[in-house]
Formats: structure tokens, C-alpha cells, sequence
């Protein structure tokens, strides 16, 4: 019973002080996946993405767990919106589109359903899901959901905001990438 009791202390003060060691603050950074195109003269107004996340404001966008704890763990970062919308102009911009400064033919207009990470011990998950919105002239030429996911091994608990922002990055990289794909197509098959 001694031994069980020191062992329990010696968690509680281990983990008392180390708790923050746990908490992922990611910060959103994104490099771009799309080669470098020609331009080409289609010119894209690109809307800033609305956020309409069921759990927006939150705090916290998803949960660590150690072994059979489980907790509010990885921080709502503040600029999830923004990050999105200028990750799709980059890439746009990559694939030869040009960026229209008015919103008067070409739109895309996006929304933010989801966007979540977990930490379990010795893996890294996040899901980020999107719908996108192109139209011409007020008439719709695409409108899709979009969702991509990233799995990542660590090794250590306590890398846990660049892991974290990486399998981020990467989920948002797959939507974008798919949804290039469908732009350039949608397109050229609806050439004005």
C-alpha cells in the first residue's frame, strides 16, 4: 500500500507541473503542394472563407489522450479562416489562375465545416473538411464538399504543436489538391 501511494504521489506532482507539457498550441502554416503553371487569363475572386464550425469558439478543436485519459488538449488556434482562404489564393495562383481584386464574373466562395486534430500516444490525426462554391455570373458551376485527413507516428508526447501543425498543413494540402483539380476541370468544361 507505501509503494502504491508513493507511486500515486510521485504522478500527481509529476503531472501537476507538467500538464501544459500536453496542451498542443498549433499556429497554421501552410506551403504550397501545386506546381508552378503557365498563367493562363482566367481571373478567380476568391471570397474569405466563412468559419462555420459546429464547435467554433470553443477553445479547442480536439483532444489528447494518455493511455485512458482523455482531454480538451489541442487549442483553437485563432486565424483558421484567414489560413484557409490564403492557402487557396497560393494555390490558385500556383495552378496559373489569376486573383481578381472584384467580385464581378469568376467566384469562389468556401465555408469551414470542420477542422479537428487528436493526439493519441504514438499517433497524430486531424480531418479538415470544406465546401467550395464556384459560380459565373451568378449561375453555379461547382459546388462540392471537400474533406482530407493526415495520420502521423511520434514518438514523443511532447512534440506535440509541430506534429500537430504538420498533419493540419496536410489535411488542408489534400482538400486544396482535390479541389484544384475540380476547378481547372469544372472550367474547362464551362469555358465562357
Amino acid at each position: 500500500m507505501k509503494g502504491y501511494l508513493v507511486t500515486l504521489s510521485f504522478l500527481v506532482i509529476l503531472l501537476s507541473g507538467c500538464a501544459d507539457v500536453y496542451i498542443a498550441r498549433p499556429t497554421l502554416q501552410y506551403t504550397t503542394i501545386i506546381p508552378r503553371s503557365p498563367s493562363t487569363d482566367i481571373a478567380i475572386y476568391v471570397s474569405d472563407f466563412d468559419d462555420i464550425r459546429p464547435n467554433k469558439g470553443s477553445g479547442y478543436i480536439g483532444t489528447v489522450s494518455l493511455g485512458p485519459t482523455h482531454y480538451d488538449g489541442i487549442v483553437e488556434p485563432p486565424n483558421i479562416a484567414p489560413w484557409v482562404t490564403d492557402a487557396f489564393k497560393d494555390e490558385l495562383l500556383n495552378a496559373g489562375f489569376r486573383l481578381s481584386q472584384r467580385a464581378d464574373s469568376l467566384n469562389l466562395k468556401g465555408e469551414i465545416l470542420s477542422l479537428s486534430a487528436s493526439n493519441k500516444v504514438g499517433a497524430f490525426d486531424a480531418a479538415v473538411v470544406l465546401r467550395m462554391r464556384i459560380t459565373r455570373d451568378n449561375a453555379v458551376l461547382l459546388d462540392k464538399t471537400y474533406d482530407g485527413k493526415a495520420h502521423k507516428f511520434v514518438l514523443a508526447a511532447v512534440s506535440l504543436r509541430p506534429d500537430c501543425e504538420e498533419v493540419l498543413k496536410e489535411s488542408l494540402q489534400q482538400v486544396i489538391r482535390q479541389a484544384i483539380g475540380d476547378i481547372a476541370k469544372t472550367l474547362k468544361e464551362n469555358k465562357k
